[in-house]
């Protein structure tokens, strides 16, 4: 294999492998190499024009906002779009997500972290009515008056269909232990700290970057922080509005050089995993870690077996970069004071099944960068072409002017392997779907995961058009959502290589079943569409592929009887139950076909509610 430097463009050849991973240094031909003292990243579409954008946070300068082209090239949007020329703040981790549910993304920036107290920041998304971003931290309640904070992630935690906020803060310099603190959204765009009533309010450390994912597959969100001087946080929802660490039962508590904690499925076997990126500096104490979930509250460290290094790991991510179904690591070691080269590793399983980690650093083309400072890096595909990118947000402290760098935007070259990608909106969950898992399952029986979050990593939020790599795979059997209510969706048989948009369809059930009694049925589904309602007794499994799912009911079936959705999408139904003693033990199954008013086919068959009366 070849480097070649050419026009300030690094592109590396590949003589042989089609899923070669391989990158093209592509900031300075799309106008988004902005020198900043870089901190979190994001890849988002602002605008709604179908095209990602990207955003940084950055120490005592403007966040700076990019608004991509129609050719794929980008336009410095910040000023325009009313960003503060802020040469206070010093901002860390943001998080970009659709607090409001009205189909924009917002933003939420950590300020301060181990350096003073500043309030985080929220930026409420009116580009397309006011023509920018609103500062409302004033109006926001509770979220305003968070100060001194350094990582952010999003959760709706009480699964009411809206985001809210989960920010930590480490020690500062010369001060106090760092706290974390839970923003419950209220709705309006106010926020409530509930840390106390969650039982977070005893927790301090130096805390770092933190995540959030269904560690233990219950449906409720859970959170993990990152300590780079005690053990690491594992805070499982309880789905009472109350959390309980278990990070030390788990085995991922860790202690010291965290500087972060990241879920990803690095196996796809459905259960979430971890990183911890540990900063070493100086003085080396012990590898990062990567730890596979058991499946059974417990998490195996297969760290040593993968050969994992001792880096300055202070940047982080994590996702698909090859296609290959496996989630690749991106460290980005660099010191503020020093920089150092980046390390990307591939990890699939080998021979045996296990887990392996090859190093790509040189292979993919990274090392043509030379040392960097980097910090955040977002992932999404901005130009549409199969393969995932990533933006990377570089630069020391604002205090160390020497530290300022180039941003790097990595044009991935692509390879033979396969993909699909999924664009959720939520109906009943948050309109944005963060914390909806995807699973797909090939003609083959392979599994693949991915899920969907808005803070991650080093306060970074990649691309919510979530893409699944499929390898070799020639076809889906079907796609599975996991919507974060609850709901389970499926998609039979959907086309590769191509992006499928999913809207939340289903039935919630909600009260006893009883004899004589009611029952509440909600349809959920695409705004103004057609329910048809199925019911029967005899449970069953048939897929029908032109209606979009797998029927569960066995003729004979009641209906179909028909039901328009409104325009939020939503329809609410009592239904009594017969005061019949011969029901007594038999499931009751409610299922629908929602499509068009005048479709014959295509639409989404749900799955079936099943009632079970006693």
């Amino acid at each position: 294999m070849s480097v070649i430097h050419k026009a300030g463009a690094l592109l590396l050849l590949a003589t042989s492998l089609s899923a070669q991973l391989q990158f093209m240094e592509a900031a300075a031909t799309t106008g988004t190499n902005a020198p900043t003292f870089g901190r979190g990243a994001a890849m988002v579409d602002f605008d709604g024009d179908g095209l990602l954008d990207l955003a940084t946070s950055n120490d005592e300068q403007r966040n700076r906002f990019f608004r991509q082209n129609p050719d794929h090239t980008f336009t410095d949007v910040s000023q325009a779009w009313g960003v503060a020329a802020d040469a206070q703040t010093r901002s860390w981790g943001m998080a970009v997500a659709d607090f409001d549910n009205d189909g924009d993304p917002d933003v939420v920036t950590a300020n301060g972290g181990f350096y003073e107290a500043q309030p985080a920041t929220f930026l409420r998304n009116d580009i397309n009515t006011l023509g920018g971003l609103t500062d409302v931290s004033s109006q926001a309640g509770d979220l305003g008056g968070v100060f001194r904070t350094h990582g952010v992630t999003t959760l709706d935690y009480d699964r009411d269909g809206l985001l809210d906020v989960f920010l930590a803060d480490g020690i500062q310099i010369g001060g106090a232990l760092g706290h974390v603190h839970l923003l419950h959204n209220q709705g309006g765009m106010v926020f409530v700290e509930r840390t106390v009533e969650a039982g977070l309010g005893g927790l301090v450390g130096n805390f770092r970057h933190c995540g959030s994912a269904d560690v233990d597959n219950d449906g409720w969100a859970d959170l993990g922080v990152g300590d780079n001087a005690g053990a690491n946080l594992l805070l499982r929802n309880n789905g009472d509005g109350t959390f309980t660490d278990i990070a030390g039962p788990a085995g991922v508590s860790s202690p010291g050089r965290n500087f972060g904690f990241v879920f990803e499925d690095f196996n796809s076997d459905g259960w979430m995993d971890v990183y911890l990126p540990k900063y070493q500096k100086t003085v080396v104490t012990t590898v990062s870690r990567v730890l596979l979930n058991n499946g059974d509250g417990t998490f195996e460290d297969v760290s040593g077996a993968l050969g994992l290094g001792a880096q300055e790991d202070m940047g982080h991510n994590s996702g698909d970069l090859d296609n290959d179904g496996y989630p690749e690591l991106y460290i980005g070691t660099g010191s503020p004071a020093s920089g150092s080269w980046d390390v990307l590793l591939s990890l699939q399983p080998g021979a045996s099944g296990d887990l392996e980690a090859t190093d790509v650093t040189v292979s993919s083309g990274l090392v043509g960068l030379g040392n960097t400072r980097n910090h955040g890096s977002a992932f999404g595909d901005f130009d549409d072409d199969g393969d995932v990118d990533v933006y990377i947000n570089s630069g020391g402290p604002a205090n160390l002017a020497n530290t300022i760098e180039q941003n790097y935007l990595l044009l991935n070259q692509g390879n033979d392997n396969h993909w699909v990608k999924v664009a959720l909106t939520g109906v009943v969950s948050n309109r944005q779907a963060v914390g909806a898992r995807i699973h797909a399952v090939t003609t083959s029986g392979r599994d693949i995961w991915t899920d969907l979050s808005a803070g991650k990593g080093f306060g970074n939020t990649d691309s919510p058009v979530r893409q699944l790599g499929l390898g070799t795979e020639d076809g889906l059997d079907r796609i599975e959502v996991l919507w974060p209510s609850g709901l389970h969706q499926t998609l039979l048989a959907p086309d590769i290589d191509t992006r499928h948009d999913v809207i939340e369809t289903g039935i919630l059930v909600q009260g006893v079943p009883q004899l004589g009694g009611t029952v509440e049925l909600t349809f959920v589904g695409p705004p103004d569409h057609q329910a048809e309602l199925l019911i029967g007794f005899v449970p069953g499994s048939v897929p029908l592929p032109k209606f979009g799912g797998i029927l569960q009911i066995l003729p004979p079936l009641i209906g179909p009887i028909g039901l328009p959705l409104g325009p939020d999408g939503q329809l609410a139904l009592l239904m009594p139950i017969p005061n019949d003693v011969l029901l007594v033990g038999l499931p009751i199954l409610f299922q629908a076909w929602v499509h068009e008013a005048q479709a014959v086919k295509g639409g989404t068959l749900t799955d079936a509610a099943v009632l079970l009366l006693e």
